[in-house]
């Protein structure tokens, strides 16, 4: 077995361990308490200095189905005096990972910390970063993949729970920031935080190679091998998370391969070459079974997890790669034209020929000035009428 499996499962038990203690279990079964964000646990992590102090968290959140959850992730705490007022809040949305269990990035410490884009600018700027795991990564039950206000509300109990720890100083001001799947739970983040944490005050919301349209998504990716994992994905986590019918969707003879797929993580280049191969036992003849209606139940979960509708009063920022094979430039074009049709400010960068990926390696510096501005207090600049 590889070393970082090893480390991994050992993390893994630590923290079901952590989550079987008295406290801890009472926390998990009272769902009669209203407090969301509540901070369960928070375990420092040593040798991480250089970045400041690092806590594995525990904490409270609840689904889109309102099902109460505990959620693992990591807290960064920047070196120095917090001003009087509090440090801002950044909370960090990963990309995907996987879908099972052991799959959360916080249990590979120092993975987690080099795939949070910007982490070193955003710690010098004074600012606390919060990195969910997401529901059901790193914790009990299902991952709800792509789900956007399950993702949205881990994100913002996250910074909740952080303002529970002393050590933070944390401040009522904070901002979403994400790739990818972490990207459409930040645009989430935007669409709920007026009313699910009135109590704090969101200044803006980053996004890159984020999907805003999942029927576009899941339909162009078919074709390729990274897409079918990513609908694979899909398919096996709102089949178990909402009980959606999968042979309502899925070719039958793809339905094996659905399986193992969800059991491979995608977090290193093994990992994804193992995907890859998993990938091939999807029949040539087609990945799904037929295109879901609007009217369906996958078209109505595909309906409610796309263009998510954004608050008016924050600003939004869309880092795009223009050779993006996952998400594809027009669609994100169109979901930012729609925003900026019905009042949104927004700031919209197209990276040409730049891909999926290398879009937020290109963009993170862009997205951590945009968001020291927002904490700063400028005004948020939009290109709305560049796009008319």
């Amino acid at each position: 077995m590889a070393r970082t499996q090893v480390f991994r499962l050992c993390i893994a038990a630590a923290l079901s361990v952590l989550l079987s203690l008295p406290g801890a279990a009472a926390f998990a079964s009272d769902t009669a308490a209203p407090r969301r964000g509540v901070l369960v646990a928070a375990t420092p992590v040593p040798g991480f200095y250089r970045y400041g102090s690092v806590y594995r968290i525990l904490y409270r959140s609840r689904t889109s189905r309102n099902a109460p959850v505990i959620v693992s992730g990591l807290a960064i705490i920047p070196n120095g005096p917090a001003p009087a007022s509090g440090r801002p809040v950044v909370s960090w949305g990963h990309g995907t990972t996987g879908v099972a269990r052991d799959c959360a990035p916080s249990l590979n410490v120092e993975r987690a910390i080099g795939a949070t884009l910007g982490l070193t600018q955003m710690l010098a700027n004074g600012t606390v970063v919060v990195a969910a795991d997401y529901p059901g990564l790193g914790s009990a039950g299902v991952h709800p993949y792509l789900d956007g206000v399950s993702t949205a509300r881990a994100m913002i109990d996250a910074v909740r729970a952080v303002r529970e720890l002393p050590q933070a100083d944390a401040g009522r001001r904070y901002a979403a920031w994400g790739f990818s799947q972490g990207g459409h739970g930040a645009l989430f983040v935007a669409s709920i935080a007026g009313s699910y944490a009135p109590e704090l005050t969101l200044v803006g919301s980053a996004a890159v190679s984020a999907p805003t349209q999942l029927r576009r998504l899941l339909r162009a990716d078919a074709e390729t091998a990274a897409g079918r994992v990513i609908a694979s994905y899909a398919i096996w986590s709102w089949q178990r998370f909402y009980g959606a019918p999968i042979d309502k969707i899925a070719d039958r003879q793809a339905i094996a391969a659905i399986d193992a797929i969800a059991q491979v993580c995608s977090l290193g280049p093994l990992e994804d070459l193992q995907l890859g191969l998993d990938s091939l036992g999807f029949q040539r003849s087609g990945f799904l079974a037929t295109e879901p209606g609007d009217a369906t139940v996958w078209g109505r979960l595909i309906a409610r997890n796309s263009t998510p509708e954004t608050q008016r009063d924050v600003p939004i920022l869309m880092l795009q790669g223009g050779a993006d094979p996952i998400v594809e430039a027009s669609i994100t074009r169109r979901y930012v034209k729609h925003l900026c049709a019905t009042g949104r400010r927004v700031r919209y960068v197209e990276m040409a020929g730049v891909d999926h990926g290398t879009a937020a390696r290109r963009g993170a510096d862009m997205a951590v000035r945009w968001l020291a501005d927002r904490f700063a207090g400028a005004p948020a600049t939009a290109d709305c009428a560049m796009r008319e």
